[in-house]
C-alpha cells in the first residue's frame, strides 16, 4: 500500500491523525481557486466546442471566483463547433475576408447571405 492509500477503518475503528491528514490534504489540493481558474482558461480551447457549457461548468465548480471578465475570455477562446467563417460579421467585413483569400465575387452578388455563403464554402 502506498503513503498516498488511505485504508477506511472497519467498524468500530477510527482515522489515525495520519489518514485525517491525508484527506484533509486531498480536499484543499480539490479547493477551487483564482491561479486554478486562470489555469484552466489559459488550456482552452481544447476539444471545447460549446462555450456555455465551459462557462457553466466552470461557475459551477469555481463559484465566487468566477466573473464576468472570466466568462468573456471563455467566450473569445471557445467557438461553437458549428460556428462559420462569417459568423458575426457585416457585409463589408465580409467582402474584405473574401478577398484576402483570392475569392472573387461574382457580378450581381449583393446579399449578405449570399456573401456570407462564399465566404464559408471557401474553405470546403
Amino acid at each position: 500500500m502506498s503513503k498516498d492509500t488511505i485504508e477506511l477503518p472497519k467498524d468500530g475503528e477510527q482515522l489515525s491523525l495520519a489518514q485525517i491528514n491525508l484527506l484533509r490534504k486531498r480536499a484543499e489540493a480539490r479547493q477551487p481557486t483564482r491561479e486554478g481558474l486562470d489555469k484552466a482558461i489559459a488550456e482552452l480551447p481544447g476539444s471545447q466546442t460549446d462555450p456555455d457549457y465551459v462557462v457553466n461548468g466552470m461557475r459551477s465548480f469555481f463559484g465566487d471566483l468566477f466573473t464576468e471578465d472570466d466568462e468573456a475570455r471563455i467566450r473569445e477562446v471557445v467557438k461553437s463547433g458549428d460556428a462559420k467563417p462569417s459568423d458575426g460579421l457585416k457585409v463589408d467585413e465580409i467582402k474584405a475576408a473574401l478577398a484576402e483569400k483570392g475569392i472573387g465575387i461574382p457580378e450581381g452578388v449583393t446579399l449578405k447571405a449570399d456573401l456570407a455563403a462564399l465566404l464559408d464554402n471557401a474553405d470546403a
